[in-house]
């Protein structure tokens, strides 16, 4: 069903299991043949595991040779593999970048005469399903990409994210299970939680009202303050978990009310192999800091997220929040080690990004340049 009047709707995966050994939901797929696209690090008895589980004919492995968010030209291989396999169903077992490339993947074998520069405007995907299913496992706690309508792509020419929307992307299955984090290295999966923060923190003040999507957002940064040493100090299974779902809550509010400033900065540090959760966790602060000074009833919904996740009533609660995370996670406070320039393509590039629009106070140049003349 297509809801053509804009009104607030919950929108996620058609099933969504979590906890440790949630994995085992994969014995109920029946499968003629069956795609796994899994990241290069994924550990061989996961994989192993979860070809036992499906009940399928036959399997195609498929590993991620993308750096990053994926570009066309970078699929192209990967795109002949899928054609010749035909498979019936699509699993993604990775971050965003690999879910997000699974999806594309999965467009492009369902329609293989789309033509990009036509169906970039939202909604303009045209419909998935025909051909296959489509199930991911995410292995990390951030990108949110296992419940967004969005997948987004690289585009080398102008250096620029583009974001493919439909809300077909979102899957038939989710499966968040805490087993899958266990190898992951403390710094990526922090930066990867300072992401679901970004999204949380950024949906709840965006001008997209959504009362029940804010719930979400006060639940996951309550979740990550609570969980977040438990889970790296000592890889307890139920603060991972608790994690993974505070990740696909902070999806659930940026695939309701969008994102805001950082988004927009991040999107375009791409050319600078800033990688996407660490740009959001070095402009989060900055932004926050931003939009709290410059406008008093932003000021007020940041204090309110803050009080209701069980923090300090202040602003600055969810940047020591942050600060804390990424202390922990060695990442770094300024992009000067990620080379960036401010040069004004990408100024043009950061102000022409439609997350601009998102954010809840309006940004003219000199904020951007305010905001990175404090991190380069």
């Amino acid at each position: 069903m297509n809801l053509t009047v804009p009104v607030p709707t919950f929108r996620t995966a058609n099933i969504l299991v979590n906890g440790t050994n949630s994995v085992v939901a994969l014995k109920g797929i029946h499968s003629g043949r069956v795609a796994i696209i899994a990241g290069t690090s994924l550990d061989k008895n996961h994989i192993d595991r979860i070809i036992k589980l499906i009940n399928h004919d036959d399997v195609l492995m498929v590993k991620r040779d993308w750096i990053f968010e994926p570009a066309i030209d970078g699929l192209k291989s990967r795109m002949e593999e899928i054609e010749k396999f035909r498979p019936d169903l699509i699993v993604a077992i990775g971050g965003g970048s690999v879910i997000d490339g699974a999806k594309l993947l999965w467009l492009f074998y369902e329609h293989p005469d789309l033509s990009l520069e036509r169906n970039i405007s939202p909604m303009s995907v045209p419909p998935l399903r025909g051909k296959c299913k489509f199930a991911v496992i995410p292995t990390t706690a951030g990108s949110g990409s296992e419940v967004s309508s969005a997948a987004i792509i690289y585009h080398r020419e102008s250096k620029r994210k583009i974001a493919l929307i439909s809300h077909d992307f979102i899957p038939d299955l989710v499966i968040l299970d805490p087993e899958f984090l266990r190898s992951i290295p403390t710094n990526i999966l922090l930066s990867t939680v300072c992401d679901a923060l970004s999204h949380a923190i950024e949906g709840y003040v965006s001008p997209i009202s959504n009362p029940l999507i804010e719930n979400f957002a006060e639940k996951c940064v309550q979740i990550v303050s609570n969980n977040w040493e438990k889970a790296v100090n000592e890889s307890d299974a139920h603060s991972l978990n608790q994690l993974l779902i505070a990740s696909t809550m902070a999806g659930w509010v940026q695939n309701h009310c969008l994102v805001g400033l950082a988004h927009a900065i991040a999107h375009q540090l791409t050319q600078y192999y800033v990688p996407h959760a660490i740009a959001n966790a070095i402009l989060l602060p900055e932004v926050i800091k931003h939009n709290a000074e410059s406008d008093k009833n932003t000021e007020l919904k940041y204090r309110t997220l803050a009080k209701n996740s069980g923090l300090k009533e202040s602003y600055h609660a969810l940047i020591d929040l942050i600060n804390d995370i990424t202390h922990h996670a060695v990442i770094p406070r300024s992009l000067s080690k990620y080379n960036v320039i401010l040069t004004d393509g990408l100024m043009l590039n950061i102000l022409d990004d439609p997350l601009v629009q998102s954010n809840p106070v309006k940004i003219e140049c000199d904020d951007v340049k305010k905001i990175l003349s404090y991190l380069i």
